[in-house]
Formats: C-alpha cells, sequence, structure tokens
C-alpha cells in the first residue's frame, strides 16, 4: 500500500513514518515505479507503525524504541530507565500541584511570581527538568533538520529540486507548444482558408496538455510519438534544401507542346536560413522526447501530480 493509505490508516503523519522507516523502527520494502523510488507498506509494517506510536505515546524515545526491537533482552533496563523518569516527571507535577494547591484565587500574582514560586518549589524537591520531547510536542512541531539524517536531509533536496526543474520544463513546454500550435493554426488557414482544422489542433493541444499536468502515461506517449515523428519529418526535410540543390518550381508549355520543367537552385543564405530552422525543430523535438520520457525530474513531478487527481 502507498503512503497515503498508510498514513490514513496509522493516523500518523507522513513526516514521522518516514522518520521511523529512516531510524529502521519500520521496514517496508522499496520499488522503483517510473524512475523514482517508492515504500509499498504492508499490513505487517502498519502492526510495525503501530508499535512504535503506542511507546512513542507512552514518552520512549526512539533510541529505546529502536533498542527494545532490535534486542528484546533489553525491555527490562529500558523500561526500569523510563520508570524513573517517569518518577520524576510526576514528582515535579505533584509538586507544582501541590505549591498552586496553596494559592488562593484572590492572590496578587503575575507570571513572572508564578514562574518563581514553581521553579522555587519544583528545585526545592530535587526533580530535574525533563528536556526530552513528548510524543504530542513531535506530531505538532514544525519538522527540523535534526530529525532527519544527512543523507536523507540531501535525498529530499534533490528531490525538491528534480521536481522544481520537472515544473519548469512542463511550464515552458506549454507555452512554447501553445505558440507553435498557433502558428500552424495559422499555416492552415492560409491553405485552406477554413478556421476549422486550425481550431482542431489547438482543441487537441489543450486535450493533450491538460492530461499530461494530470501525469498520465498514455498522454505522455502520444507526446513523445508526435514529437519523434516531427524531428523525423523535419530531418528528411533538410537536404532538399542544402545550398545548390534544384527545387522543382513548375513546368511550362513551349508553343511545340513540350513539356519543360522549371527547376530553382537553392542559394547559400536561403539554405542556411531554412536548414537552421529545421534543425532547431529537430533539436527541439529531440530534446522535448527526452524531457517527457527520460527525464526523472518531469516524471517524478508528473507522477506526484497524478497522486493529488
Amino acid at each position: 500500500m502507498k503512503m497515503k493509505e498508510v498514513c490514513a490508516r496509522s493516523g500518523l503523519t507522513e513526516r514521522a513514518v518516514r522518520l521511523y522507516c529512516e531510524r529502521g523502527l519500520v521496514h517496508p520494502e522499496k520499488r522503483w515505479e517510473r524512475g523514482r523510488e517508492y515504500l509499498d507498506f504492508s499490513d505487517h509494517n502498519l502492526r510495525e507503525l503501530a508499535i512504535v506510536s503506542e511507546l512513542r505515546r507512552a514518552e520512549f524515545t526512539l533510541d529505546e524504541i529502536a533498542l527494545m526491537l532490535e534486542d528484546p533482552a533489553t525491555c527490562g533496563d529500558v523500561l526500569a530507565g523510563w520508570r524513573g523518569r517517569i518518577t520524576e516527571q510526576n514528582q515535579r507535577l505533584e509538586s507544582a500541584k501541590d505549591k498552586l494547591a496553596e494559592l488562593s484565587a484572590h492572590d496578587s500574582l503575575s507570571a513572572e511570581r508564578l514562574a518563581e514560586l514553581l521553579g522555587a518549589r519544583i528545585a526545592a524537591h530535587g526533580a530535574a527538568p525533563y528536556e526530552g520531547e513528548t510524543f504530542a510536542e513531535f506530531c505538532e512541531r514544525a519538522p527540523t533538520e535534526s530529525d532527519y539524517s544527512p543523507e536523507m536531509l540531501e535525498l529530499s533536496r534533490r528531490e525538491e529540486k528534480r521536481a522544481y526543474r520537472g515544473r519548469l520544463f512542463m511550464i515552458f513546454y506549454s507555452v512554447v507548444m501553445g505558440f507553435v500550435s498557433l502558428i500552424y493554426c495559422g499555416l492552415l488557414y492560409t491553405q485552406s482558408q477554413s478556421l476549422l482544422p486550425g481550431l482542431i489542433q489547438i482543441a487537441m493541444f489543450i486535450f493533450l496538455t491538460v492530461f499530461l499536468f494530470r501525469g498520465t502515461v498514455w498522454a505522455r506517449v502520444i507526446a513523445v510519438i508526435r514529437h519523434g515523428f516531427s524531428a523525423i519529418t523535419a530531418a528528411m526535410f533538410m537536404p532538399e534544401y542544402f545550398p545548390g540543390t534544384k527545387v522543382f518550381v513548375e513546368n511550362t508549355l513551349s508553343s511545340d507542346g513540350t513539356v519543360t520543367p522549371i527547376y530553382q537552385t537553392i542559394s547559400l543564405d536561403v539554405a542556411l536560413f531554412v536548414t537552421g530552422i529545421l534543425g532547431a525543430a529537430v533539436l527541439l523535438d529531440l530534446f522535448c522526447v527526452y524531457m517527457l520520457w527520460f527525464n526523472r525530474g518531469v516524471k517524478e513531478y508528473l507522477y506526484d501530480r497524478s497522486l493529488n487527481y
């Protein structure tokens, strides 16, 4: 099962689940999907999460839980230390409770005076302040870098950068291809004097782009095939515009009934201009094929988008 289902069934946040996995308290299987590593949880892993979360609610530390899970023989020693810590906490709370019971509701108090009285009472009792973090505090506070190992932080930063680059490419792709579709629409209109072919082209572009951003695989496949075919077509046209190439213009009919074809020789400046445009089109199409199908950042971004629908 996926992370979202695990969080829903366990009642834990994704941050807590990932932290428990990183600390070796839970052992889900790892799998690769669309170029990205994901955690695959089983019912046994849910049981592991339940054990860890219950022990955390009882104020056991992650190190103590890891020690008990690794070596059950240490449970007695860990429990003894836990009892001592809980006893100290209870003593501090009872001491504060007794001091508050001595105060009258009509006493003139301030926050500063109250802190002074409570602090003196607790210090006199001999209990050291508790420096640990409760389970509720862990769940409520914002995550900090200290919660994760340097390797986990570096992996998270790399994933964020890849997803950011993937998002930038998809924005660039939609803008450029939208502009190309408008140009192609204009060319179709000049040839057929009808808006229908151009409108069909724009509608197809919008339809494909929407499903691309939804992360559907078939939309990526269609886009890759489309760009691959476009690159091959543009590359096939390039030799026809090399310098010195003769291009057929029209047939002329002489007075004696002879048909003579007229050819135009491609000049250097025209050849450079046309082949430059065709070459740029080939490179752009190949770039889109690579980014849509092979680039990990784009695949991760589109996969995350598919999970949100």
